[in-house]
């Protein structure tokens, strides 16, 4: 299933990330933490379960217009 992620994650927000994780394994959905990695510069970035759950919220709240 990991070599399909890239493709899936692509074009996508970070805030997308629990979505299309969760229609893949949703036992992988639960994780506290993941490691996100920008591809222009390699560098990483540790994003905790509640900055992601923040991140999905705001984006709710852009396409609700709120």
């Amino acid at each position: 299933n990991a070599v399909s992620w890239p493709i899936m994650f692509k074009d996508n927000e970070l805030a997308d990330a629990p979505l299309i994780i969760n229609s893949i394994d949703p036992c992988i959905s639960c994780m506290e933490r993941m490691v996100v990695t920008d591809r222009s510069t390699g560098s990483g970035n540790i994003v905790t379960k509640s900055e992601l759950v923040e991140r999905c919220r705001e984006k709710t709240r852009r396409m609700m217009g709120s």
